[in-house]
């Protein structure tokens, strides 16, 4: 057994060598992963959670497009850690081909602050009643897909109020109740015939606008400019707005019914053309657009031809068939009045932190005062 001499005698190899080994355990327990190792990884697991099948996404990169959609400090962990982690291994990994990069979305007068719970979050959205395809709606509009955005209550209220309700929803329900109302004032609910429709010049002008249109967003979409694409389709609405208008299609209805039909037809073709545009915007929207048009999501929400094609939008009058019965129109969009606005506002300044101590706080104040309610003065 061999010993080393100190100053302070004689220490054998074998306790150096055990307080050696017992110091490397703890530095092996006390080290973790660098998040930005770890974290991408949980791509794949979850995945993993969700289906056995999951190496039909991940190991499959001949059939698989990887798509990652993230905010600017987040890149160089997915475009140079990541990768190189799934190169690591040796094996055949799905690698990302596209990524999405936006700049910050800033809140009111500062910044979104995770930490430090400032701005709005999904627990916070839930309580407004603010319908979720208006969030998504506000959130993709003012997407910082080139520099730095703001949200403010006041912003939001003006793009449902305006674009939303007065555009979008006033189309849509514009055309689908002149199309239920009875007979004398309307269809009964039943699409007419309109023979000859691309004959009629001021149709025709609004099938070349809206086929533009969606180049135009097909275009932006394949190159994930979602806002830009989101924009493309809401054009399309304005234009029918302004079809509308100027065919007076309530004077057409006696004075010339087979124009009437034309341009209801084609409107008919037009709103069912946004429901397919707009639904990776707004889902649940595009759902409740099909169930008013009496039509199915999982059948009907296509505006291709059974080769992929997207000539059919150049004659939207040919959407949705003569003798098709719709459903029942309802409104799709309510106003977001100013009142509403000045209280979200007020809500929602300050922290989370500080929200949740200031509803704390009134709740026990309301239980005092009910209390007190009962308590006899003498």
């Amino acid at each position: 057994m061999r010993s080393i001499k100190t100053r302070f005698g004689h220490i054998r190899y074998e306790y150096i060598s055990a307080v050696m080994r017992l110091s490397y355990l703890i530095s092996v327990f006390l080290q973790v992963f660098y998040v930005w190792f770890d974290a991408p990884i949980g791509y794949i697991s979850i995945t993993a959670s969700y289906t056995p099948d999951w190496e039909k996404w991940w190991k499959d990169p001949d059939n698989v497009e990887l798509f990652q959609f993230m905010g600017k400090d987040n890149v160089p962990f997915h475009t140079v850690m990541f990768p190189s982690t799934l190169l690591g291994t040796g094996e055949n990994w799905t690698m990302m081909k596209t990524i999405s990069v936006t700049e910050y979305l800033n809140y009111e007068a500062g910044k979104f602050s995770k930490s430090h719970g400032i701005g709005v979050f999904g627990n916070d959205a839930k309580t407004t009643n603010i319908p979720s395809e208006v969030w998504r709606y506000y959130l993709l509009m003012n997407r910082p897909e080139v520099s730095d955005t703001l949200f403010t209550w006041a912003d939001l209220q003006a793009k449902l109020n305006s674009e939303l309700l007065n555009n979008l929803g006033n189309f849509i329900n514009r055309v689908l109740s002149f199309v239920a109302k009875p007979a004398g004032g309307g269809y009964d609910s039943i699409i007419p015939d309109a023979p000859n429709a691309e004959s009629h010049p001021l149709t025709n002008a609004l099938a070349e606008k809206t086929n533009k249109w969606v180049e135009q967003y097909l275009e932006a979409m394949e190159k994930v400019k979602l806002k830009q694409g989101l924009k493309s389709a809401m054009a399309i609405s304005s234009d029918g707005n302004a079809y509308l208008q100027e065919s007076q299609f309530w004077r057409l209805y006696k004075e010339d019914p087979a124009t009437c039909a034309i341009v209801m037809k084609t409107s008919v073709g037009v709103v069912y053309l946004l429901s397919c545009l707009l639904e990776p915007f707004m889902p649940s929207f595009s759902r409740e657009v099909l169930h008013q048009l009496n039509m199915s999501p999982d059948e009907d929400l296509s505006f291709c031809d059974d080769k992929g094609e997207t000539a059919k939008a150049k004659r939207p009058w040919d959407f949705v068939s003569a003798g098709h019965k719709i459903g029942k129109p309802v409104p799709l969009f309510k106003e977001l009045k100013d009142e509403q606005v000045e209280a979200f506002r007020i809500k929602f300044a300050g922290s989370q932190a500080e929200r949740i101590l200031k509803e704390q706080a009134e709740a026990e104040a309301k239980k005092v005062a009910e209390k007190l309610k009962g308590t006899k003065l003498s």
